[in-house]
Order: C-alpha cells, then sequence, then structure tokens
C-alpha cells in the first residue's frame, strides 16, 4: 500500500485492469487467436472483474507509460473498464456463451493458478 501511495495510483484501482489498457494501446493482441479470451484472462486474472471491475473514486485518471517490443503508449489506470457501458461485461457474456460456464471459469483456473505459482517462484528465486 506505501508504493501504492507514493506511485499516485489511485486507492481501490486495479492493476489488471490498466494491464488490459496497456494491452489494447500496444496493440499486443493483434495476431491473438481469440482476442476477446486474452484480454479477459488479463482483467481477471486475481479474480476481479468477473463480470464487473470494482468502481474507485478517481479525481483524474491516472496514466502511466507502458513499452513493449519498442513501442510505448500512455494508458488509464482502466477505470472506464468498470463502466456498464464499458464493453466488459458483454465480453464476459460472449465468451461464457463461447466457452460455456464451466469452460471459461476452467481457463480462468488455470491462469489464476499459473500467476500464483509464478509468484511464488519469484519470492524465492527473484523476479529476474
Amino acid at each position: 500500500m506505501r508504493i501504492r501511495r507514493l506511485a499516485g495510483y489511485p486507492e481501490g484501482a486495479r492493476h489488471e485492469a490498466g494491464s488490459v489498457m496497456a494491452a489494447l494501446a500496444l496493440g499486443l493482441l493483434d495476431s491473438a487467436h481469440d482476442r476477446d479470451l486474452v484480454l479477459y484472462l488479463i482483467g481477471v486474472h486475481h479474480g476481479n472483474g468477473r463480470p464487473f471491475f470494482p468502481v474507485w473514486d478517481e479525481d483524474s485518471s491516472y496514466r502511466f507509460l507502458v513499452e513493449s517490443g519498442g513501442a510505448s503508449a500512455e494508458v488509464t489506470s482502466g477505470r472506464e473498464l468498470a463502466r456498464i457501458d464499458s464493453g466488459w461485461v458483454d465480453r464476459f457474456w460472449r465468451l461464457n456463451r463461447k466457452y460455456g460456464y464451466w469452460g471459461l471459469a476452467y481457463l480462468e483456473g488455470i491462469l489464476r493458478r499459473a500467476d500464483c505459482m509464478r509468484s511464488r517462484w519469484e519470492e524465492r528465486h527473484g523476479s529476474n
């Protein structure tokens, strides 16, 4: 929490939403087999954003710079994904129709478990 305050990151904001915005801005998923699924999994990899992102108060939209493969973009914290008209909930229902309730939950579970395992590995061995 101390690091969040020092960085000025909004209280209650979810980095997953910002990560979705970064992936979109950098075009990282342009060649993905199922772009909707990958965006969704980025957004729910800590269990939030299913089907709604939490709403957080923010006087001005937090912006940060992301870089990948020589490309860079300034993106927001993703607060707009919490809006009912953002399309995020529509994505959730489209994916449920495509993969089924249990199929989508299974894919989320695999990613969340992998994320936990990677975090544990990094705690023991460092992030490099």
